[in-house]
């Protein structure tokens, strides 16, 4: 596999905060629960989904980022949410930095069997909307902000 532009950019400015694109996927099963990937850098439960490569269209990456994490396929793409801001300061544990531009779409369908064998990924789990894990900031602001657009009702 190449070596994506967030990992080009990295050799030249350390852990320097990047402003990064990034597009994630909502899925929910049958039972209305929502799938979370747990991340292999920092071990958060997050929504599936990653950065945006040069010239690469939005909608487009949120797919990439879905297949390549989870092994799923998406169907049509809704955009719930777009944002940006202090609450998308993200610091890894390694100490690198982003500021990330953040949007998220919802699989109106999809289809394929979860595959954990990702780098990224550690685990994949649907849960219930009402009873999420605990995670990192970040991910605790995406979900309040997804919850008070009525996108995370049982």
């Amino acid at each position: 596999m190449s070596e994506s532009y967030v990992e080009r950019m990295r050799a030249l400015v350390g852990h320097e905060t990047l402003q990064v694109a990034a597009a994630g996927v909502l899925v929910r099963d049958d039972e209305r629960r929502i799938l979370l990937q747990r991340r292999s850098d920092d071990h958060t439960w997050c929504l599936p989904g990653g950065a945006v490569e040069p010239g690469e269209r939005l909608e487009d990456a949120a797919r990439r980022e879905l297949r390549e994490e989870t092994g799923l396929v998406a169907g049509e793409l809704t955009l719930l949410s777009a944002r940006s801001g202090p609450e998308c300061f993200l610091v890894y544990p390694n100490g690198d930095q982003c500021q990330v531009i953040s949007l998220i779409y919802r699989a109106e369908s999809w289809s394929g069997r979860l595959d954990v064998s990702d780098p990224e990924t550690t685990a994949l789990r649907f849960f219930d909307p009402l009873d999420l894990p605990e995670t990192n900031a970040f991910n605790r602001a995406l979900f309040a902000h997804l919850a008070a657009e009525g996108y995370l009702t049982a």
